[in-house]
């Protein structure tokens, strides 16, 4: 029986190899016209299934945006921000800055004091300075401070850019799919 659907995500966080070669404990099985990777003897799994579910992982932890690039109504729609002309170049070397593309996780868990800091319009994401491990990002400045890096060590092979002063931003992953355990014992 192949595995699909919504539990698929559950089903290939839980495993913690890649499926490169022989699977432990099982072998390759041939699907219609693609290879599937035994998990157990009832679970097989097609490669382009983890390897949507791995996408989908590294989106959900490293997409980026720079602050002020999006924007949400009082109504609840967020809107691209045509005025958004980039961040400044002080406001480009800070991590706080910078938030998560996804619906926030740890904003929720805030404080009304804390809360209290923060444009509802502007703020409605999870900002990077709160993420665990503490330095799982490394910022640099390139050609001259034209140009904002930032660097994910938890997954290795994300790459952000933006240019400050600009709307010029983005991201790419090129990277073997597998997150860093070892960062907190590495800082």
């Amino acid at each position: 029986m192949i595995f699909h659907g919504p539990g698929i995500y559950t089903v290939v966080t839980r495993a913690r190899w890649l499926c490169r070669g022989p699977c432990p404990g099982g072998e390759w099985a041939q699907g219609p016209g693609r290879e599937a990777c035994l998990l157990s003897p009832q679970i097989r799994i097609k490669e382009e299934t983890r390897l949507v579910s791995i996408i989908d992982q590294i989106d959900k932890a490293v997409a980026i945006i720079p602050r002020g690039a999006l924007f949400k109504s009082p109504f609840g729609p967020t809107h691209v921000n045509r005025t958004f002309e980039g961040l400044t170049l002080s406001e480009a070397k800070k991590l706080s800055s910078y938030f998560h593309f996804r619906e926030p996780v740890d904003l929720k868990n805030k404080t009304l004091l804390e809360k209290a800091d923060l444009d509802p319009s502007l703020d409605f994401m999870d900002s990077l300075e709160h993420d665990i491990p503490k330095g799982s990002w490394s910022i640099q400045m390139e050609r001259g401070n034209a140009l904002v890096v930032l660097r994910s060590l938890l997954w290795p092979g994300l790459t952000f850019f933006h240019a400050p002063g600009t709307k010029n931003c983005g991201y790419i992953y090129v990277g073997t799919g597998e997150k860093n355990m070892d960062l907190p014992f590495m800082l």
